[in-house]
């Protein structure tokens, strides 16, 4: 058994090779946990899990932004940087302050100016966007639109944490549960990780702000993961699949109604695909087949890999195509099927991150943040410039 798993490991990981090979060229020391990067402002700008945050110049150096809150969210609205920061725990349910503020900052030439305060009221930051001059924020039981100076709410149809905080009784067995409802992963896991809202925010792998909709994508790994399409409006939720982890979702340049989401998983191998969703229809947008091989490492161990797919981990427009970041590499799809593999680019370390400015108009960063999940050991976050 031991050999087994042994083998089906070292399988995972040479499924990474390529990313793998392009981090050993910049230093081992580097960040593993970047959460969110966008480009703004001639600068990479990066949140890690700590909650700090830092921004990169292109042949520059990293430079930390000392700001006086944690840092929950980072975005981009028309051009101009956009974090939402709150004192470090005041807005969890289980030690919230009755005062407690989300603050959403922009900045401002070197400095930031506070856009709006908003009581937390208990509740989670889910996640954070912007479309035009709105900026919207996601809460486990709310919808949240900044314009201008105006401020105004809409109350989702149910709470994005009712069905998790049902899901557990502590009088009753844990299997005896699991058989009565629809949810993506073992009770167990959240048992374990603890079902507090910051760990289910935790598992949003992806989303994405459109003026009618907000789309949210979640990751668990080989525990599974779904989508929710949730009406701006009337804060209806729908839900569009329960099984997959999604790292990834982008409206279709040839279909504006339409969005392309990304799935991707290693475990032991690879699985994933480019999934195509209208209305309430989905289908495959694209998905690479790679017959069985037999693999070597630099040590002389083999290993058989068997069929499997790749396994995408990133998803963003770039022009009139999207672009995908594999476990193998990048590819670039364009509208009537047509699919371009895009070799990978030299990685270089800029204070413990490895990043590249290679690709014209793109900038990838390795995280391992992913890794909480699955095998998927280093990944790369997609940024446009």
């Amino acid at each position: 058994m031991i050999i087994r798993v042994t083998r089906c490991v070292f399988i995972g990981l040479v499924l990474l090779a390529g990313f793998a090979q392009a981090a050993r060229r910049a230093l081992a020391d580097q960040d593993p946990l970047i959460l969110r990067a966008v480009f703004a402002e001639q600068r990479l700008w990066l949140v890690g899990s700590d909650g700090e945050l830092s921004s990169i110049a292109e042949n520059g150096e990293r430079l930390d932004a000392a700001m006086p809150d944690r840092v929950l969210d980072l975005f981009v609205q028309e051009g101009r940087v956009v974090i939402v920061t709150s004192q470090r725990k005041t807005c969890a349910q289980w030690m919230a302050n009755p005062n407690a503020l989300w603050t959403v900052r922009r900045r401002v030439g070197t400095g930031w100016e506070t856009v709006a305060e908003i009581a937390c009221r208990g509740e989670t930051l889910v996640t954070a966007g912007a479309t035009g001059e709105t900026i919207t924020l996601l809460t486990e039981q709310r919808i949240i639109n900044l314009t201008g100076g105006s401020q105004s709410e809409t109350t989702l149809s149910r709470s994005s944490s009712d069905e998790l905080s049902r899901m557990f009784d502590p009088s009753r067995p844990l299997d005896q549960q699991q058989a009565t409802i629809n949810f993506p992963f073992p009770l167990t896991y959240l048992y374990r990780l603890g079902s507090g809202p910051s760990r289910r925010a935790g598992l949003v792998g992806a989303m994405l702000v459109t003026p009618a909709h907000i789309f949210v994508g979640y990751n668990a790994g080989e525990f599974g993961g779904g989508l929710k399409r949730i009406d701006r409006a009337t804060g209806a939720i729908f839900d569009i699949g329960d099984d997959e982890p999604i790292h990834g979702i982008v409206s279709i340049p040839w279909k504006p109604d339409c969005v392309a989401i990304a799935v991707g998983l290693v475990h032991m191998v690879a699985s994933g695909r480019i999934m195509e969703v209208c209305d309430h229809s989905v289908r495959v947008l694209y998905e690479r087949k790679v017959s069985e091989e037999t693999v070597s490492n630099a040590d002389g161990r083999t290993g058989w890999i068997p069929e499997h797919t790749t396994a995408f981990f990133g998803l963003m427009r770039t022009g009139e195509d999207l672009l995908a970041a594999g476990h193998d590499g990048l590819y670039r799809i364009s509208s009537g099927d047509v699919v371009r593999q895009i070799p990978l680019p030299h990685f270089k370390d800029i204070g413990g991150i490895a990043v590249s400015f290679d690709i014209p108009d793109l900038a990838l960063v390795l995280t391992s943040a992913n890794q909480r999940f699955s095998l998927s050991g280093l990944t790369p976050l997609l940024v446009a410039r």
